[in-house]
């Protein structure tokens, strides 16, 4: 389980990566059940959330290289 580069389809209100809502992942879209911790970081920001085929993932949006990252898909 490394980092991966990933789309990821989220809710943007007032602001960008408000909530994220779907992982894109492989051509399979995968939704987001539930976000469990969220954070706003000088770099970006932090969701740790359930995917609906049970995935416990971290995603990191980073505002400088405007793209998210995925830690803990399992290959």
């Amino acid at each position: 389980m490394g980092d991966q580069v990933v789309e990821v389809a989220c809710y943007s209100g007032a602001a960008y990566a408000e909530r994220p809502q779907a992982l894109l992942w492989h051509g399979y879209k995968i939704e987001v059940t539930s976000c469990i911790q969220s954070q706003f970081t000088p770099e970006g920001k932090v969701f740790d959330v359930i995917l609906a085929n049970g995935w416990k993932i971290h995603l990191r949006y980073s505002f400088r290289e405007d793209h998210w990252i995925a830690e803990g898909i399992p290959e």
